[in-house]
C-alpha cells in the first residue's frame, strides 16, 4: 500500500514514516521546510517528500493519506483530501492498528523525563537482546535511529499528550494500549492546548483507563497531581516509586536513593510482596531528575521479567540523550552544556544538577523561554525562581514573548535580555577574558534552536583556531 504523510518532517510522523518502511509500505510524503536531522533521516532512508502542501501532490496511486496533528483545516490538501474524498487517518491510529495490537506497549508519559526514560527502557532491553521496537522523541546516544519496528513482542512509545490530529483532539497516547505505563510526573503545560491542571488530570485519566487490568501503571508515590488522577479509578495493578523517602506501603514498590550529591551512585531498592532486592546503579548521568527516570525505567522492565541485577548491569551503560546536560564544547576554562529544559521546575532540576556536579564553580544560565507555554507568559512568575541555583543569568527573547521579561528580571542581580544570539554570544565571550583562570560552566536552555547560538559559537572557535 502507498502511504502519503502530511508533515513528514515532525519529529514523530518521520519516524512513523521510517516504521511505516520497515514494515513494507511504500511511503512518502509533505511538508514546508524539513530541518535537520529530520532531512538527513528521510533522505538516508530514501523517503521521498514534496515541498509544501499543494494539491498537485495528490495522486491516484496513494491509497491512505497519514494525517499529522500539525496540519489544520484550510490547509489546501487537505480540503481536497475531504472533498474528493479520499481515505485519510492519524499518525497515532495508524500506528495502532498496524504496529502497536499485537504488542506489549510500555508507554512513557508525564510532564518531564519522557524522552530520556524512553530511551532507558529501550536500552535495557536492547543489551539484554530482547529486540525491541521503539519510538523515541529525541536522539539517545548510542542508537542508529530513534525508531524501529524491532523483532519481538515489546514495543516501547514516548507517550505525549498533544492532539491526534485536526478531526480527533484525544491526545495521541490515547491511541496505543500500553500494558506498563510510566506516568513520570504531572505540572501544568502546554497552555495552547489545555486550560488547567485538571484538563491534563483528565486527558491522564483516559489514559488509564485504557490498561489492561494485568497490566501495571508506575508512578511516584509523592505525586499529588497523579495521586488524584489514580483516585479518579485505576483498575491495573500500581507500582509506586520513591526517591530518597521511606518506602511506600504499596505492595509493588521502587526506591531509588542517591549514594552522592550528583545521584551518578543510586541505590536501587525493589519491594513486593514483602520481598526485598537492592542494587547500586553507577553511571555518568546526574542529577534527581535522572535519579527519579531510572527507577521508573528500572520499574518497568521488571514488569516483564528482567531481574534488578541485570536491568542495573545493563542501565550502567547508558549514554544518556542528546540535548539533556550535553555537553557540546569545551575551550580554555568554559564548559557549554546543551539543555532542553524549557519548564521552571526543568530548569531548577538542570541547575541543581550541575550545581551538584561543579561545587562553587561559576555557572552561567543561558536561557530561551520559546515553547509556547512559555511564551505565553504562563510560567512566568515561576522563573526568577527557577534560575536561583545560577550565578549569572541571561535570556534570549523569543519573537513569540508575550510578556516584559526585561522588567521580570529587574530584580535579579547578575542579568540582562538579549534580541539575538549574536549578541548574547558575544557577551558571554567577553565575560570569559575577565575570568579566565577559574573554570565557568554556561548551561544553555531551550527547547529549540537558541536562535543558531551552538552555530555560532562552533564558527567563532573555528575562526579562532584558523
Amino acid at each position: 500500500m502507498d502511504l502519503y504523510i502530511l508533515g513528514i518532517g515532525g519529529t514523530f510522523m518521520g519516524h512513523l514514516a521510517l516504521l511505516a518502511k520497515q514494515l513494507g509500505f511504500n511511503v512518502s510524503g509533505c511538508d514546508h521546510n524539513v530541518y535537520s536531522p529530520m532531512r538527513e533521516m528521510l533522505q538516508e532512508n530514501h523517503i521521498q517528500y514534496d515541498e509544501g502542501y499543494s494539491i498537485e501532490h495528490l495522486k491516484d496511486s496513494h491509497k491512505l493519506y497519514v494525517v499529522g496533528n500539525a496540519i489544520s483545516r484550510g490547509n489546501p490538501m487537505i480540503e481536497a483530501i475531504l472533498n474528493q474524498r479520499k481515505p485519510y487517518t492519524s499518525g497515532p491510529a495508524w500506528l495502532r492498528e498496524h504496529l502497536l495490537q499485537n504488542k506489549h506497549v510500555i508507554a512513557i508519559a508525564g510532564t518531564h523525563g519522557k524522552t530520556t526514560t524512553t530511551s532507558m527502557v529501550t536500552w535495557v532491553l536492547k543489551q539484554l537482546d530482547y529486540k525491541p521496537g521503539y519510538l523515541i522523541g529525541g536522539a539517545a546516544k548510542g542508537f542508529e535511529r530513534a525508531a524501529d519496528i524491532g523483532a519481538s513482542d515489546y514495543f516501547v512509545i514516548e507517550a505525549d499528550e498533544y492532539d491526534t490530529a485536526f478531526f480527533d483532539k484525544r491526545s495521541k497516547f490515547i491511541h496505543y494500549m500500553p500494558e506498563t505505563l510510566i506516568l513520570n510526573n504531572l505540572e501544568f503545560d502546554h497552555a495552547d492546548i489545555f486550560d488547567s491542571i485538571e484538563d491534563i488530570k483528565k486527558t491522564m485519566h483516559h489514559l488509564v483507563r485504557t490498561v489492561p487490568s494485568q497490566g501495571l501503571v508506575i508512578t511516584p508515590a509523592a505525586d499529588t497531581h497523579l495521586t488524584s488522577v489514580l483516585e479518579k479509578g485505576c483498575w491495573s495493578r500500581q507500582c509506586k516509586l520513591t526517591f530518597d523517602t521511606t518506602a511506600s506501603d504499596s505492595q509493588l514498590s521502587l526506591d531509588g536513593h542517591a549514594l552522592n550529591e550528583e545521584a551518578s551512585e543510586i541505590e536501587i531498592t525493589s519491594r513486593e510482596n514483602g520481598k526485598e532486592q537492592k542494587a547500586v546503579l553507577k553511571w555518568n548521568l546526574i542529577g534527581q531528575h535522572n535519579l527519579a527516570n531510572a527507577t521508573a525505567a528500572l520499574a518497568a522492565v521488571m514488569n516483564i521479567g528482567i531481574t534488578l541485577a541485570d536491568a542495573v548491569n545493563a542501565l550502567s551503560t547508558f549514554g544518556g540523550v542528546s540535548r539533556r546536560m550535553d555537553l557540546r564544547f569545551q575551550f580554555d576554562n568554559i564548559n557549554v552544556y546543551d539543555d532542553f529544559a524549557h519548564h521552571p521546575t526543568a530548569i531548577t532540576l538542570s541547575l541543581k544538577a550541575l550545581r551538584a556536579k561543579v561545587g562553587r564553580e561559576k555557572i552561567i544560565a543561558l536561557i530561551e523561554p520559546r515553547s509556547n507555554t512559555m511564551t505565553m507568559g504562563v510560567h512566568q512568575n515561576q522563573l526568577l525562581e527557577a534560575v536561583q541555583g545560577a550565578d549569572e543569568v541571561y535570556w534570549l527573547k523569543h519573537p513569540r514573548l508575550s510578556f516584559d521579561l526585561e522588567a521580570l528580571c529587574s530584580g535579579l542581580k547578575k542579568t540582562r535580555v538579549f534580541d539575538t544570539a549574536e549578541e548574547m554570544l558575544e557577551h558571554v565571550l567577553s565575560l570569559h577574558a575577565t575570568d579566565e583562570r577559574n573554570a565557568v560552566h554556561w548551561l544553555c536552555m531551550s527547547n529549540g534552536a537558541f536562535g543558531g547560538f551552538f552555530d555560532l559559537l562552533k564558527a567563532r572557535q573555528l575562526e579562532t583556531a584558523s
